[in-house]
């Protein structure tokens, strides 16, 4: 006989049960043995209850692992793209405040023959140059915005931009070439001179000197030499030019100066410059 409280075996003759005080019952073996049955089908039951909601916590937990797995590719994608967005900002921003790219924005629009929006990106890339406060200048872009005013008909600020350049480089001879052909088109033959004057100060070289050779007068040669004379004498004056100016005061001939028509006679006793 056993105890159908805590199992244990019944002595024979027992009331109670000696080990949990159960007062004792007959129970047959097969009954027993049903209830062992039966409790291993519940332990089985709720092993099996147990494994499926550890399955179903497992698959939940793989399921938000994959979620948090998604969003962090989304927020790093999201991270990704926002620092390309700011570098190529940031690129674009200080390529558009450099002077390269100003000069090469301009000279985009001289080709489209939009010349007033060339200039201004000349003037821009001027203005970053004196940002920069350096002394060397950059003197192509000087040429482009020379090049620009020049297609707007403005020969003026055409002009004062190559005096500019020489300016920053007295010795320039792209700056002389531009401004002999100008002066040359409008016949400003002072303004060639005084070209000329800026050049020799500035101590051109000798392909600079050359462009003006053209345009200089050779001094006009005297038949006598300078001396005193105690007869009368007549100075003849021979010159490449067509139109020779005199005076025998000392004075400029260029303001107070008598046409040359012939030999000059001298009777007068006297000092003649």
């Amino acid at each position: 006989m056993k105890c159908v409280k805590c199992g244990a075996e019944l002595k024979l003759g027992c009331i109670y049960c000696s080990v949990c005080g159960q007062e004792a019952q007959i129970v047959s073996e097969q009954n027993l043995l049903e209830d062992d049955l039966l409790q291993d089908l519940l332990k089985k039951k709720e092993k099996k209850k147990k494994a499926n909601i550890q399955s179903k916590q497992e698959e939940k937990r793989s399921k938000n692992r994959k979620k948090n797995l998604m969003v962090l590719s989304v927020i790093l994608i999201l991270l990704a793209v926002t620092a390309t967005v700011t570098i190529l900002f940031a690129i674009r921003h200080t390529r558009k405040n450099s002077i390269a790219y100003q000069w090469e924005q301009g000279d985009a629009l001289f080709q489209k023959k939009d010349y007033a929006g060339a200039l201004r990106h000349y003037e821009n890339a001027l203005e970053l140059e004196r940002g920069q406060q350096t002394e060397k200048k950059n003197l192509e872009i000087r040429f482009c915005m020379a090049d620009a005013y020049l297609a707007m008909e403005n020969e003026t600020l055409a002009i004062r931009m190559l005096h500019e350049i020489l300016d920053y480089d007295g010795k320039n001879q792209k700056a002389y070439e531009r401004l002999l052909l100008w002066y040359q088109k409008n016949q400003n033959y002072e303004a060639i001179l005084e070209l000329a004057q800026t050049a020799g100060k500035n101590h051109a070289d000798s392909k600079v000197m050359a462009l003006f050779e053209e345009f200089q007068t050779k001094p006009p040669a005297f038949c006598i030499e300078p001396g005193t004379y105690s007869e009368y004498i007549a100075i003849e004056i021979q010159s490449e030019e067509e139109k020779v100016y005199y005076t025998t005061d000392g004075s400029d001939p260029l303001v107070h100066g008598k046409e040359y028509q012939g030999a000059i006679e001298l009777h007068e006793q006297k000092t003649i410059t």
